[in-house]
């Protein structure tokens, strides 16, 4: 017998305990469907999305994690506004490959739909010629839950340290 039909003439039985069980699993499945529908379901789970796509340089991602209005700027420099000049100067990027990524909110405020994190980043990036590049600074990130229940970066500035 296959453990396939034991299953089966199990589960056909009324009082079969694997029955009970059935039911929870496909309970814990669908509730873990239900979860994954809006994997960015706190501004932290927003921050590591945004680390994963920065850290596999997709820059489709990343820009999916844009509000439409979105800014980001390093320092002094002037912003970039909005996510299709942002994706455009993501591309500038494409010959860089980031190695490593580490970035740490040491604080998250969440006032209903938007959200600001503080925190610090570090990032080892290797250059277009092969060159080493070590970044290390501060950030804030503002976001915004939109209506789909996602968390989307408003404004993301950057200062060296």
């Amino acid at each position: 017998m296959t453990l396939a039909s034991l299953m089966t003439s199990m589960l056909g039985h009324p009082r079969c305990p694997a029955r009970a069980w059935l039911r929870f699993l496909c309970l814990v499945v669908m509730s873990a469907c239900v979860h994954t529908a809006h994997p960015a379901q706190t501004p932290g789970d927003a921050l590591a999305a945004y680390r994963q796509s920065v850290l596999a340089m997709d820059i489709d991602s990343t820009a999916e994690l844009l509000e439409p209005d979105a800014q980001i700027h390093h320092a002094d420099q002037a912003p970039v506004v909005g996510r299709a000049a942002i994706r455009k100067f993501l591309e500038t990027f494409r010959a860089y490959h980031v190695t490593a990524y580490v970035i740490d909110a040491a604080s998250t405020v969440v006032t209903g739909d938007t959200a600001t994190q503080r925190g610090s980043y570090h990032q080892e990036v290797t250059g277009p010629g092969g060159e080493a590049i070590h970044a290390d600074g501060v950030f804030e990130a503002s976001w915004h839950r939109d209506g789909d229940g996602r968390w989307r970066i408003a404004r993301m500035h950057t200062n060296s340290r």
